[in-house]
């Protein structure tokens, strides 16, 4: 198979940097962390970047449990300590008591952007009822760092493929729109 366009918000982000993109990558599972399975998120998303970009990119990568301690010092770590331009994460997201991600992003986030968020699963519902049992936040900790929880998975049923950074409204509502009139014909 061909691969994927380059997402235009990891584009936009690599060409603007004066190094290479740095991208943290979270893979968030009590399970996967203490070996009882093998984590497969991190190596997917890896693989994800290395045929969406065609600049150059470095990534970060940390495999934890659903501890809200763990995940919050983690983010803290990759903004700060490793510089990530970008952090990603998978997992812990759902209802269940241990699932603490959104706890965990929100204890950090100097700006919240729920509104996002909110636009992504009830647009998202549309078509996959269960979007609205995950619990992702998106914000920034400090510029230009962003956290997104799945914003592209969660709209992929719409068929949005790439979002234009910044993140914002308007670019959201775009994509959703685009990938509407790429699923009509």
């Amino acid at each position: 198979t061909a691969a994927p366009h380059p997402p235009a918000l990891l584009r936009e982000l690599a060409m603007t940097a004066s190094r290479a993109l740095k991208v943290g990558l979270v893979s968030i599972s009590d399970r996967a962390s203490t070996g009882v399975y093998e984590d497969l998120g991190i190596p997917a998303l890896r693989d994800w970047f290395a045929l969406a970009l065609t600049t150059p990119w470095t990534m970060e990568t940390r495999l934890i449990p659903d501890e809200q301690a763990v995940i919050e010092r983690t983010l803290i770590e990759l903004v700060d300590v490793a510089l990530c331009d970008l952090v990603l994460t998978t997992g812990g997201t759902g209802p269940a008591p241990r699932d603490v991600t959104p706890e965990a992003t929100l204890a950090v986030l100097e700006r919240r952007h729920a509104g996002l968020m909110e636009l992504i699963r009830a647009r998202c519902s549309i078509q996959a009822p269960r979007a609205y049992l995950s619990r992702g936040e998106a914000g920034t900790i400090a510029a230009p760092a962003a956290i997104v929880g799945a914003v592209l998975d969660a709209l992929r049923p719409l068929g949005v493929t790439d979002i234009a950074m910044p993140l914002t409204p308007s670019r959201v509502w775009q994509a959703i729109r685009d990938g509407a009139g790429t699923q009509a014909g």
